[in-house]
Order: structure tokens, then sequence, then C-alpha cells
């Protein structure tokens, strides 16, 4: 396993440039490269199986997304302590501020009772905007930012003033890219109705078996290839040759 993962460590490691000079990166994984997920998560995993056993006090409450972690413990000592177990890898964190921490895209809020609530929660630099409708791009590209802010939108455990907030604020985006309100209105719907179907029986459907093509998107010629690919059981998905490593190049190609 240890040669396994040093392998692959390797092959994820990058190079940059400055200055007329290349620099090799010999700790940790290139940021973007799609085995950098796996090995911080199968890294940090054994970290914290580590730490469990060996510290004398572990906190009763540590929920870990990869490498972001919502803990309870006293910051000074515990903090410390993890700091000092591996010196290339150091750990910051954030305590909550007027009852509140943000935790991923959750708002936790301590109230007045000393329990927990919920809301959504977005980085005072969120713009707001998504890819607009007069934009070349596919329909369900443009969809997709609004289906998973819906999805966020019914799966939170929002208070009722909070869930109206954040509707209303959704509507607002869609409105601001130039989409009608009433599309969010009918996601909403759509979304609700999955759910109560999926939550109405135990029958889940057979593995879907369907194949997928990639074409480029020309919406002149690929308008309508859906429903047609669909029949066949193909599922059509759509590329674009206007990207900027094609327009400038791989860097890395210098190199060689």
């Amino acid at each position: 396993m240890c040669l396994v993962l040093n392998t692959a460590t390797t092959k994820v490691r990058t190079s940059s440039q400055y200055n007329g000079e290349y620099s090799q990166q010999h700790k940790g994984t290139a940021m973007g490269n799609s085995l950098s997920p796996f090995i911080a998560n199968l890294f940090m995993s054994k970290f914290e199986t580590e730490v469990k056993y060996k510290f004398e006090y572990f906190p009763r409450v540590w929920f870990r997304y990869v490498d972001d972690i919502f803990a309870v413990f006293d910051t000074k000592e515990i903090s410390a302590k993890l700091n000092n177990r591996f010196p290339t890898i150091k750990f910051i964190y954030e305590v909550e501020h007027n009852e509140q921490l943000p935790f991923l895209d959750v708002l936790v809020i301590r109230n007045s009772e000393n329990k927990l609530e919920f809301d959504v929660y977005r980085k005072e630099t969120a713009t707001l905007r998504y890819i607009p409708n007069d934009s070349h791009h596919p329909f369900q590209h443009k969809m997709a930012s609004f289906n998973f802010l819906i999805h966020r939108l019914l799966n939170f455990p929002l208070s009722k003033e909070r869930f109206e907030h954040e509707k209303q604020l959704i509507k607002n985006i869609a409105k601001g890219n130039d989409y009608s309100v009433h599309l969010i209105d009918k996601l909403i719907r759509k979304h609700k109705f999955k759910r109560t179907l999926y939550n109405s029986t135990t029958f889940r459907r057979d593995t879907d078996n369907s194949q997928f093509a990639s074409l480029p998107y020309e919406p002149k010629f690929t308008r309508g290839l859906d429903k047609i690919f669909k029949n066949i059981n193909i599922n059509l998905v759509y590329n674009s040759k206007n990207k900027l490593q094609t327009l400038l190049g791989n860097p890395r190609q210098n190199q060689q």
C-alpha cells in the first residue's frame, strides 16, 4: 500500500515557473488533480484514527469532510497537539463568533436556549452570479446551479423563516441572471415530487445501464438530439473546444 501511494503521489506532484526558473513540488499533491482529494482523505482518515487512540482526550464532537473539521474542544490544548504530529501539516482553526460558526456551506448557530440552528452560509465575496440565460451553454449546464441551490434548500434543516428567505434569494439570483422566477417554483415542485415519490415506496429502479456520448455544443445542430439519443439508451453530454489550455497551450511542454 505504501508503494502504491508513493507512486501515486509522485504522479500528482506539479511544477511551476517563476522568473524563468522551474520549481518541482516535493511534498503534498497538486491542487486540482483528481487523485489529490482521495489521497488527502486517506491521510486524514489514518491521522484521526491515530490521534483518537493516542491522545488522552479526544473531542467528543468531531465531524470531518476531507480536510475540513467541525469539532468542539479546548482550542489551545488540542490544536497544539495536532500541529505537533507532522512538521508539514498544520491545522488552523476558526472559533465561533456571535454564537455562529460556518462549516462548509452551513452556518451553525447557537440560539438563546443553547440549541443549534442552521442556515445557508455564503462567503462575503459571493457575487451570486451564475451562467446567465443568454450565455452560449447547454440548458442542462444552466440548470445545474439552480438544481444545486434548490436541493440544498430542501435538505437543510432550516426554520420556516430561513427557508422562505433562502427561497426568495434563489429567485433573486434567477432574476439577476435573466431567468424567470417561475422557473424556481417549477424546479422546487419537481424536487419535492421526486422526494415524495422516493419516500413513498421501497421499490428502487434497476441500475441505469445507459451509455454516454459527448458532442461539441452547437445549438443549431444539437438541439433536439437528447430525446432521439435517449430512445436508444444514450445520454448526451456536451463539450466545448474553446478552452484556455487549447488557446494558450500547456506550459509543461516547454520543459521537455
